[in-house]
């Protein structure tokens, strides 16, 4: 078999994966979807992360959560309609909130408990992207930051069903 034909089935045979079939160069979700294994799920909340007016993304798959948590990654959507990634936020896919402070400026809350302790994040979130977390202990029992009234809803659906087709028949969540 000379080279050229040896380069031609290696290359068929790589268009023939799942993970080679739709990705799409810019897309967010494409891009998350790469990141996960065998059955996993992309996770996904679209909302204003940087009170901009505009609906943002944050995306992970169900291998990057652990202990009741997940890396987030943030993708701000421009005027445009295509998304920049702008950083990382550690979240649960419920339990948080956004709280507006000034136009293109955020604060996006989190808060994790273990034993008696709940940590309580706050991420600054403009165009820049998230800004570094600050972490407080706090007594849980002395806690009412933590206490938010409301539904927190999410997105799932296959990461494998989403590279191979471009689309995903999304589930949504929420919690409680």
């Amino acid at each position: 078999m000379t080279m050229r034909l040896l380069r031609g089935a290696l290359l068929a045979a790589l268009g023939a994966l799942p993970w080679a079939a739709k990705a799409q160069s810019g897309d967010p979700v494409a891009e998350v979807a790469r990141t996960g294994g065998a059955g996993a799920k992309i996770i996904r909340i679209e909302a204003d992360f940087d009170n901009d007016g505009l609906p943002d993304l944050a995306l992970t798959t169900s291998d990057a959560c652990g202990n009741k948590t997940c890396a987030f990654v943030l993708f701000l959507r421009r005027p445009d309609g295509t998304h920049v990634r702008v950083g990382e936020l550690g979240s649960l896919p419920f339990g948080y909130r956004i709280v507006p402070v000034s136009p293109g400026l955020s604060r996006f809350e989190t808060c994790t408990a273990s034993g008696d302790i709940v940590h309580h994040v706050s991420v600054h979130v403009s165009r820049a992207g998230p800004s570094s977390p600050a972490r407080s202990p706090v007594p849980a029992r002395d806690d009412g930051r933590c206490r938010w009234e409301g539904t927190f809803e999410w997105s799932e659906c296959g990461a494998s069903e989403y590279i191979c087709s471009g689309s995903c028949r999304w589930t949504l969540r929420a919690w409680p």
